[in-house]
């Protein structure tokens, strides 16, 4: 089986950190894209959008189209989207924007609450997979 791991410069945050960590943003096994959790911050961590879940959800999107346009890839090839947050009320509001951005490809979708994320100023952690050929 092929495996290809990449952090690359999208944009997020900083590669160096994923190789500090010694974790993958992006796993490629044979036609499979496995995207680490994405956090709506950039640089060093620093959070995007603080207190603002709309703002963040925007920015988690926006930071998955281009880890996917880095596999040659678009929001056609998800297969499952999991969000992770600690205000669950506040996603559940937001859920507009997830189903502008997947129109007409809905993926699977998972919303689930949690006590904390890696900070306090991250209100969403999503975790997706998408499939190299999106089939017929």
């Amino acid at each position: 089986m092929a495996i290809k791991r990449s952090a690359p410069d999208v944009g997020y945050v900083s590669p160096s950190i994923f190789r500090q960590l010694n974790v993958s943003q992006t796993v490629r096994a044979n036609n499979m894209v496995y995207f680490s959790g994405i956090v709506a911050a950039t640089g060093n961590g620093e959070a995007v959008a603080k207190g603002d879940a709309a703002g963040q959800v925007r920015f988690v999107l926006e930071i998955l189209k281009r880890l996917l346009k880095e596999e040659g890839l678009s929001f056609t090839n998800l297969v499952v989207a999991t969000v992770y947050t600690p205000d669950l009320d506040a996603i559940m509001k937001n859920l507009g924007i997830f189903a502008e951005a997947f129109a007409g490809n809905p993926p699977t979708f998972q919303a689930m609450g949690v006590k904390n994320l890696s900070s306090p100023d991250y209100l969403l952690e999503l975790v997706a997979v998408a499939a190299v050929s999106p089939g017929p």
